[in-house]
């Protein structure tokens, strides 16, 4: 909806990706100004060439991260 906002990054690499890309991810939407994501759902995506490591598997379930593979 109009209220809803996604932020996604893509890795491209031979290795499985983990929950620091994920952290990573909510600091740069953490340093956006404060008025873009207002009253703002955030949502998370990650797209990854190999797969997703158990612990970012863990954490995508309990928050809104859809988690993408290309395997």
């Amino acid at each position: 909806g109009e209220k809803d906002i996604l932020f996604g990054e893509c890795k491209w690499m031979n290795r499985q990706v983990g929950s620091k890309v994920l952290n990573e991810l909510k600091e740069k939407v953490n340093s956006l100004n404060k008025d873009y994501v207002a009253d703002k759902k955030i949502s998370y995506a990650l797209f990854s060439k190999k797969g997703f490591k158990g612990d970012l598997i863990k954490n995508a379930e309990k928050k809104s991260t859809g988690l993408y593979s290309f395997e």
